[in-house]
């Protein structure tokens, strides 16, 4: 997993090489990382900040601790695309399969994404997004229809989901 973490970050046969004889370096606690201080910071101090004293010596390494450990740990992506899907997969559209709903929530996010620039929100695009969801849902909604005479409660209900408010 290692080789191949360090093969996606460091394509040019040189710069991989490289890293991983730097790597070699530091498991082992030999060459520059042999220093008394340094083994002992390890367990004291804070990657980032034992990186940023003591990893100079292996500038490949040090640069890709430093992308990894900058990256935030949150769940906060999972919980929106979550908050997306119960809104396409709600109890009224629970007959949805697994894979439109996962289309209609593809959509949803990258439509959302789209919306936030300027582009998007002037003009004939700006309620692009809730027409098209309304018609997405209508479109399933037919289609799960298996008698071929719709009642009139489901004509109904149809009209609710494709009227707009505006």
């Amino acid at each position: 997993m290692r080789l191949a973490c360090f093969k996606k970050f460091f394509q040019a046969p040189q710069e991989l090489a490289e890293v991983k004889e730097e790597y070699a370096k530091f498991s082992s606690c030999t060459g520059e990382f042999n220093d008394h201080d340094s083994i002992e910071d390890r367990w004291s101090s804070s990657p980032h900040s034992w990186w940023s004293n003591y990893g100079q010596d292996a500038p490949l390494l040090m640069s890709l601790a430093m992308k990894l450990l900058s990256q935030p740990a949150s769940s906060s992506c999972y919980e929106r695309n979550w908050s997306t899907y119960s809104f396409v997969h709600s109890v009224k559209r629970n007959a949805l399969t697994p894979a439109r709903a996962e289309n209609l929530v593809f959509v949803h996010s990258n439509l959302r994404h789209l919306s936030r620039s300027d582009t998007y929100k002037k003009g004939e695009t700006r309620m692009w997004e809730e027409i098209h969801l309304n018609l997405l849902v209508a479109w399933e909604f037919l289609k799960l229809q298996t008698s071929p005479l719709m009642s009139l409660s489901c004509r109904v209900c149809l009209l609710e989901m494709l009227t707009l408010k505006t």
